[in-house]
């Protein structure tokens, strides 16, 4: 037994000074970078998020112009790395000359969804409030604050970052500006072994290739993460269904088994809480039919429909992505529509700010689109669609491609940061 504990401890320790030595070549001691100023910010009634603050190295020209903030959202539990955590937020550090702002959100069983989306909104209200400037006058209807932001996020804080970045641009106030991604988690609804588009999905091509986000680890990470179906199907938790539909309905849950008369009342008074809340809202209150368990199983496929994303009187303007994904990534699939989908809109709202134009004409495809323009309306064409290029920018490398903390890694993560830097003015 104590030579078992002695070989654990040894096995730490190398990995302790192997992580050192890693710190130690982005130029600065161990000791120096790995400072922090953690701060925690309340929930509304739900526990506390803890955020590290990181402040801008002597050594980093200073930042000209808006006062700006990096926000790195971790991986969460999908490959989860603490020492990449740390390593990713002093990568940023070094290479940005912001504050860099890590946000621990919550997330696991005792916390899953909608707990990370209230942490991240959470933390981000607190950083509007505590870290960026005040005007020095107020006027009733402009933000009290100056600045702006550049989120940062791979896997689940892949996804939460995009949700942050579509949600929080609004014309005229500080917000996010900028949206970096490594293989982002926007869609939880997912199609399983057996249902159609399965087994030509990227997951099912590519999740052996990489263990720790396979077919079966996304699932029973997903059954884990949401108390129901109805939450994954949520576009603050999958961001793409703020641009279509799920093609599919939630699946309905499995008739609780009334095991002895305690469980029985409270069913009965689940069930007359349900019609009190009916009658109140005027709504017939006859309760809805018990789903059986065959029910439960069976997934009703629909037509994916296109939605216009953000609305015209939401006031968004989207600000612009960086989306990188592997070659071989399970996620392969929802980065590309994500930058897809970000594409059209950005187009829609440049055609919407011309004179005459029209916010909800369609985003043909390329080819339909072609057939149907003449010539000169060709050349506009192509301009705005090098236009939406620009603005979001989709990039895959071989394999996973994520900021994992190797050379490679790093290095994606130091190119991320440079195309930020240049992004936001």
């Amino acid at each position: 037994m104590l030579r078992c504990l002695d070989a654990l401890r040894g096995a730490a320790l190398r990995r302790s000074h192997a992580f050192e030595r890693k710190i130690q070549n982005l130029g600065r001691p161990f000791s120096s970078l790995s400072k922090s100023e953690r701060v925690s910010v309340p929930v509304k009634g739900n526990g506390r998020v803890t955020l590290d603050i990181y402040h801008p190295q002597s050594g980093v020209p200073p930042s000209s112009g808006v006062p700006t903030i990096a926000l790195y959202l971790p991986r969460g539990p999908l490959l989860h790395d603490a020492e990449t955590e740390i390593l990713n937020a002093q990568t940023l550090r070094s290479s940005l000359p912001w504050t860099v702002v890590q946000l621990n959100y919550r997330l696991s069983q005792a916390h899953p969804f909608p707990a990370p989306i209230h942490d991240v909104l959470a933390g981000y209200d607190w950083i509007q409030e505590h870290l960026l400037p005040k005007r020095s006058i107020a006027r009733p209807g402009r933000s009290a604050h100056v600045g702006q932001l550049a989120v940062f996020g791979e896997l689940v804080g892949g996804g939460l970052a995009t949700m942050l970045a579509l949600t929080e641009c609004r014309r005229g106030e500080a917000g996010v500006v900028a949206s970096a991604v490594s293989n982002p988690l926007v869609d939880w609804v997912f199609p399983q072994d057996g249902e159609a588009g399965h087994a030509k999905s990227s997951v099912a091509k590519f999740g052996s290739q990489h263990p720790g986000v396979t077919a079966m680890d996304l699932l029973n990470t997903r059954a884990g993460l949401f108390r129901k179906p109805a939450d994954y199907f949520d576009p603050f938790a999958s961001p793409i269904l703020f641009f279509r539909t799920a093609g599919t309905e939630p699946p309905l849950p499995i008739v609780p088994t009334v095991t002895d008369e305690l469980e029985q009342l409270s069913l009965l008074d689940r069930e007359d809480f349900f019609r009190e809340q009916q009658l109140l809202s005027g709504i017939s209150n006859t309760p809805p039919a018990a789903p059986t368990e065959s029910s439960s199983q069976s997934i009703v496929t629909k037509r994916k429909a296109s939605r216009m994303f953000p609305s015209k009187d939401l006031k968004l303007v989207l600000p612009s992505f960086h989306i990188s994904t592997g070659t071989t990534s399970p996620l392969l699939d929802q980065t590309k529509e994500l930058s897809g989908a970000l594409r059209k809109s950005v187009i829609r709202q440049h055609r919407a700010r011309k004179p005459g134009g029209s916010f909800g004409r369609k985003v043909l495809t390329e080819e339909e689109e072609l057939e149907q323009l003449e010539p000169e309306e060709r050349v506009a064409k192509v301009q705005e669609d090098d236009l939406a290029a620009e603005q979001v920018r989709f990039e895959t490398v071989k394999g996973l491609g994520l900021w994992d903390g190797s050379t490679a890694g790093t290095a994606r993560l130091q190119a991320v940061a440079a195309w930020a830097r240049e992004n936001v003015r």
